[in-house]
């Protein structure tokens, strides 16, 4: 369930009691400070987060005297001026008694009058960090329910590391993974402020074709920009801005106040190690999540996690899903031999699976799984260019004769000196394309400390029966 408040109403009401108590001591753990009226006077700059917080009570106290005058009064005697309540009572020639009533009633209200600006302030900046993420691609997640509390509970814990990886194979879901992230993030905590910057230059769409998109090359320059375009955009309007000053700028936001920004299709940024540097410089306390086919394991500071096929019953239950969706009954009351072979021939590939599902509106099952099998159609054709053409004209000899040859391999993969059989490379050839394969993500390397297995995807392995042989002699256009 959605919260609509940083605190719930009693947590509230605590929290204000305990500030108004320690107005006067200067103490840092203030508990207003998780509020979301709290972070926008942080947003504002020029003041601290205790500061903020004061100013906070000091607003609402005046808001408060429009409809109990005498309440906010006492409670700015007591606990802003540090008076006693005898003196308090002497003064406005009450009883203590009565002073002490009247000033749990304005507590009460007070509670009351903050809880709905912080209903409506999660609300405002809930709407305007929706308004940042691209439109969902999917309308139920399937397999990533685990991965996406594993990593929130990672990102919300305080402290390092401030960089994630997404990583993963085209196709695999580490777009919708981010996306899921965000929005269960903004579930979760309302006050969270967030970004997304995308560096997709192309789109594979579920009719089986490939889509340019008029997105420009992600360099460290234009990161900042996008960044400051949604986070700043009155500094981002300000003529005469220098990139440097537009960064500063951007820095000092970061460092006031966390947020959670992903950075996606990080393997098409132009200058990776420029782009990590800024990233490095903007974090803490603010988190990156960061979604790419290649691995980054040569860099220290990043938590990489690889995102997992879809196992055999997450994947027919997505078949299942999506031929509901698509009004192919005979397919979603499908049995599970019948849907099977789908998985043999793609396995956990949720893209893969969908483009399968979306072809038996005129396609036979037999049919389409044919086609992958043999590359008999434009759309097979696009779906392996899609996810592995860039990567198979990347590879130098030894990395494409290594992947030649995983075919050999069986589901539970092969150790090393396997590998250096089917393939005759040498030991050190061998190791410099597995680090190229692994760091493509065309090779999944698993096991324990002492020993390591090497496997790859079922619809690599389905690419590779055919589609490749094509590509060896054909340059990338």
């Amino acid at each position: 369930m959605n919260q609509t408040t940083t605190l719930a109403r009693q947590e509230l009401a605590d929290a204000v009691h305990t500030a108004l108590q320690r107005w006067h001591n200067g103490q840092d753990d203030d508990p207003l400070t998780r509020l979301a009226l709290n972070r926008q006077l942080l947003r504002q700059g020029g003041v601290t987060a205790r500061q903020a917080s004061q100013r906070l009570l000091v607003d609402a106290l005046e808001q408060l005297a429009a409809t109990n005058h005498e309440g906010a009064l006492i409670l700015r005697l007591h606990y802003l001026d540090d008076r006693k309540v005898y003196v308090i009572a002497n003064q406005l020639a009450l009883h203590e008694g009565t002073v002490n009533k009247k000033q749990r009633e304005a507590i009460a209200q007070l509670v009351d009058l903050i809880y709905a600006q912080e209903q409506a302030a999660c609300e405002r900046l809930r709407t305007v960090a929706l308004a940042r993420l691209e439109p969902p691609t999917y309308l139920q997640l399937f397999g990533v329910e685990a991965h996406v509390e594993h990593l929130l509970a990672q990102i919300m814990a305080p402290g390092p590391p401030w960089l994630y990886a997404v990583e993963g194979i085209g196709g695999i879901g580490k777009t919708t993974l981010a996306d899921s992230l965000m929005r269960r993030a903004l579930d979760r905590t309302p006050w969270c402020d967030i970004a997304w910057v995308t560096a997709r230059q192309r789109l594979l769409n579920l009719g089986g074709y490939i889509d340019p998109l008029p997105t420009p090359a992600l360099t460290a320059d234009a990161l900042v920009d996008a960044l400051c375009g949604q986070l700043l955009p009155e500094a981002a309007n300000l003529p005469r801005q220098t990139t440097a000053e537009k960064f500063q700028m951007l820095r000092s936001t970061l460092k006031r106040t966390p947020h959670l920004i992903v950075i996606d299709n990080l393997e098409t940024v132009q200058d990776v190690d420029v782009l990590l540097a800024h990233l490095r410089e903007l974090a803490d306390p603010t988190c990156f999540i960061l979604t790419s086919r290649h691995n980054l394991y040569h860099e220290h500071d990043i938590h990489h996690f690889a995102i997992p096929d879809l196992d055999h019953a997450q994947a027919l239950a997505l078949v299942r899903f999506e031929a509901a969706v698509r009004n192919l009954p005979a397919i979603a009351a499908a049995s599970d031999a019948e849907l099977t072979p789908i998985y043999a021939a793609v396995g956990g590939n949720p893209l893969a699976l969908r483009l399968v599902v979306g072809q038996l509106h005129v396609h036979s099952l037999p049919a389409i799984l044919h086609d992958l099998a043999t590359v008999n159609s434009r759309k097979v054709e696009s779906l392996y260019t899609f996810i592995y053409r860039r990567a198979w004209d990347n590879l130098d000899e030894p990395g494409r004769r290594l992947l030649l040859a995983m075919p050999l391999t069986d589901s539970l993969g092969a150790d090393l000196d396997f590998l250096a059989a089917v393939s005759a490379l040498e030991e050190d050839e061998l190791r410099h394309a597995l680090d190229a394969l692994v760091m493509l993500n065309l090779i999944d390397a698993r096991g324990a400390l002492q020993h390591r297995r090497y496997s790859i995807h079922s619809l690599t392995r389905t690419f590779l029966q055919e589609q490749v042989a094509k590509w060896q002699t054909s340059p990338l256009l």
